[in-house]
């Protein structure tokens, strides 16, 4: 993995804000999975989309919010439900929340009836726009202060 972050060393790995991302959009990928297969909804394909700013004085973030899209053939009631179930029904999303101030949308992509797969989650990049998905990571990276 190279981060091409000025100030920052690539052989580093993640830094602890990409971490604490990483964690929060692992987390409610997971809660989505647990709460789609006991609510008994199909769900093809989920990602955590993170839009960032980073904030220089004090350090930390300027804004944060994140989407979750999600690929599913279930009426949008049921998916929102799913939704505040999976963002606010944790112990380790709720812990990380509490230390965040986050706006969070969902996006519903319908697709067809079948049986999906268990969701992974990766991320990669600095802050700035995190993407967490069982088919990949994509990064645009933005900074500064709003």
């Amino acid at each position: 993995m190279e981060l091409a972050i000025k100030g920052g060393e690539p052989s580093l790995d993640f830094t602890a804000p990409e971490t604490a991302l990483a964690s929060l959009g692992a987390c409610i990928l997971s809660n989505l999975n647990k709460g789609a297969s006991t609510l008994g909804l199909q769900v093809d394909d989920a990602r955590v989309e993170f839009d960032v700013t980073k904030r220089y004085e004090p350090l930390g973030f300027e804004t944060v919010e994140y989407h979750l899209i999600v690929k599913s053939p279930e009426h949008e009631e049921k998916l929102n439900a799913l939704f505040e179930r999976a963002t606010t029904d944790g112990t380790a999303t709720n812990a990380l929340l509490e230390g965040f101030k986050i706006k969070k949308y969902l996006e519903i992509l319908k697709s067809q009836k079948y049986l999906s797969d268990e969701f992974e989650a990766c991320a990669i990049g600095m802050i700035g726009r995190y993407i967490f998905s069982k088919k990949g990571c994509l990064l645009n990276l933005k900074s500064g202060v709003n």
